[in-house]
C-alpha cells in the first residue's frame, strides 16, 4: 500500500501564554482535535489550572465544568510537568483558555496543549 493511501494525522501542540500579572491565558483554537496532555513550563506560578471554553475565538468564554458534579474541571499541576488528560473530556472543545489559580508572578508562563485527532 502506498503511503499516499493514508490520511494525514492532525498532531500538533498549541502553546498558550499566561502573562505576568494575569491568571488567564491567551485563547487558542484546537481545530477540532482533542487535548491529550498539558505541558507546564518552569515559570508557572499556580498549582491548579481550570479552563474557559467558547464556540468562537472572540466569543464569550465560559467555565468548563464537569457534567456530573457541576464543578469546574481542574488539573493539579507543578512546574515543568507533562500531564495526561482524558481526551474525551475535551473532545467537543474548539476554543479554550487556561486559567491559573494564582496570578503569574515573575515571568510569562507558557502552557502547551498537546492535541491529537481522534479517529
Amino acid at each position: 500500500m502506498a503511503s499516499s493511501d493514508f490520511q494525514p494525522v492532525l498532531n500538533f501542540d498549541r502553546p498558550v501564554t499566561i502573562a505576568v500579572g494575569e491568571t488567564i491565558s491567551t485563547a487558542v483554537d484546537v481545530y477540532g482535535t482533542c487535548i491529550g496532555a498539558l505541558i507546564t513550563d518552569a515559570n508557572l506560578t499556580g498549582t491548579a489550572l481550570t479552563f474557559l471554553c467558547s464556540d468562537s475565538l472572540n466569543g464569550t468564554y465560559l467555565s468548563y465544568k464537569d457534567l456530573k458534579t457541576g464543578a469546574a474541571a481542574a488539573a493539579v499541576v507543578t512546574t515543568s510537568g507533562y500531564y495526561a488528560t482524558a481526551p474525551i473530556d475535551f473532545s467537543f472543545v474548539r476554543f479554550i483558555k487556561v486559567v491559573s489559580g494564582t496570578i503569574q508572578a515573575t515571568a510569562d508562563s507558557v502552557v502547551t496543549l498537546v492535541t491529537r485527532r481522534l479517529s
